[in-house]
């Protein structure tokens, strides 16, 4: 009946989690700074129920590993902190609609991931700091209905897209 499992900065991998596999109840994961990898990507495809995962700093999920996140169409909120997520990882979990808090913070996503993301309608909260996404993705990402928080430090977004953000909506907390 486990239905939230936090992992901080262990050594667990695919083989760990063929043990937790048949926990089939976990609505929340935390695995920040652990060693999870293309395995336990796999057996995590699997929570049916999960609304909830943070990826935190996991560094040895390849851009396969991290596409197998698409099958977690449940998802409401999802961080990829420091991940090799890029724009072809991203574009496999185009699936997931009902995602509301999306952290992207120092990924490899770039222009490119603008369709992809602009499929999160529900999105209200995003966090791009760090990628290589710029003014002309934020003239786009304004068209998000729901957003109401936005993070774009040490992006290329600048004084420009925050501005065409915040004309599209005035009370969008920014933070850059």
């Amino acid at each position: 009946n486990l239905k939230r499992l936090r992992i901080h900065e262990c050594d667990i991998t695919g083989e760990g989690f063929e043990k937790i596999k048949d926990l089939k109840n976990i609505e929340r994961l935390e695995l920040r700074l652990t060693s999870t990898d293309d395995r336990a990507m796999e057996v995590i495809s699997g929570f049916a129920k999960l609304n909830y995962l943070a990826l935190t700093e996991c560094r040895l999920i390849s851009e396969a590993g991290l596409s197998k996140i698409g099958e977690l169409t449940g998802l409401v909120t999802l961080d990829l902190l420091e991940t090799k997520t890029n724009d072809t990882a991203l574009a496999a979990m185009s699936g997931l609609t009902q995602l509301a808090d999306l952290n992207l913070e120092a990924t490899k996503i770039s222009n490119k991931s603008v369709d992809t993301l602009l499929k999160f309608q529900n999105l209200s909260r995003l966090s791009i700091s760090g990628t290589r996404l710029d003014d002309e993705a934020a003239s786009k990402l304004k068209d998000l209905p729901k957003l109401a928080w936005i993070s774009v430090r040490n992006s290329g977004i600048g004084y420009s897209g925050v501005d065409e953000l915040l004309a599209a909506h005035p009370k969008l907390e920014v933070v850059e």
